[in-house]
């Protein structure tokens, strides 16, 4: 009834170099003696593709990254991350990505209008409602999103 989670190594040519991918299945089975016994271009192409994949990720990710990085620094320097409350200005529709990162429209208590990144949130705020939001405002991250009472 219940399906474990497998994960599949290669070890390409007997260097220490894995290619790891999570697979759900009943047996674990390494493709680690079928990658070594397949021809040179596959191999190659292993080794080649996995490490751009890595770089590409890591480029696009890395200003958030760094901006995050810099309001961690300020939270421990303050002792506590900033607090405010924020009226929804903007909301999209229809996005792919919105099960993971969802772009939302924030007006400060300041007056200060920007568009926040919220993170594995269950679903989309209400345009023109009032939330009390933790903020991390160099990165444009927000870490909790509650309605106001």
């Amino acid at each position: 009834m219940t399906a474990s989670r497998h994960v599949r190594c290669a070890f390409v040519g007997g260097r220490p170099f894995q290619v790891c991918v999570f697979i759900f299945s009943r047996t674990f089975v390494f493709i680690g003696l079928r990658l070594v016994e397949s021809s040179l271009k596959v191999q190659l192409a292993v080794e080649a593709i996995c490490p751009l994949c890595i770089l590409g990720l890591a480029t696009y990710l890395a200003p958030t990254l760094f901006y995050m990085c810099l309001d961690f620094g300020d939270v421990i320097k303050r002792g506590h991350p900033i607090s405010t409350e924020a009226l929804v200005t903007y909301v999209p529709s229809g996005a792919m990505r919105s099960w993971a990162w969802k772009d939302v429209g924030l007006e400060t208590a300041d007056g200060i209008s920007a568009r926040y990144n919220l993170f594995f949130y269950p679903r989309y705020p209400k345009e023109g409602q009032r939330y009390e939001v933790v903020l991390l405002p160099k990165s444009k991250c927000v870490l909790s999103f509650q309605p106001v009472k």
